[in-house]
């Protein structure tokens, strides 16, 4: 419990000292978002899902994270892990199954009516 809330702290105000670092010419705000993000992930669980909608909307933000993952090391990269996407959850979607007309596919109710 203590190290979500350190974690969380110290990965946010790495994030908030990072984004105007990143302007800069020295590349210290590259280094420091990429650690606060490696924290937030590890310390938060809210955080990770959030990322990992991130990556499953924007394939050059995934294609990123997957570089980072190759190069860092194990530890390191461990929570980068917890993010990854899995390939097959775009073929899982339900709406694919309907055997409704196109004005009616919006509506998918996974349940049963009772």
């Amino acid at each position: 419990m203590i190290w979500r809330i350190v974690g969380s702290v110290l990965g946010a105000v790495l994030f908030i000292i990072a984004v105007p670092l990143t302007l800069s010419p020295i590349p210290l705000g590259i280094f420091l978002l990429a650690i606060s993000v490696i924290i937030l992930i590890s310390a938060n669980p809210w955080f990770a899902k959030l990322i990992r909608k991130l990556r499953r909307r924007s394939k050059p933000l995934d294609n990123a994270f997957k570089t980072a993952k190759n190069v860092l090391p194990e530890p390191i990269a461990d929570p980068l892990r917890q993010t990854e996407v899995e390939e097959d959850e775009d073929e899982d979607d339900p709406k694919s199954d309907s055997k409704m007309g196109p004005p009616m596919e919006r509506f998918h109710n996974p349940r049963r009516l009772r």
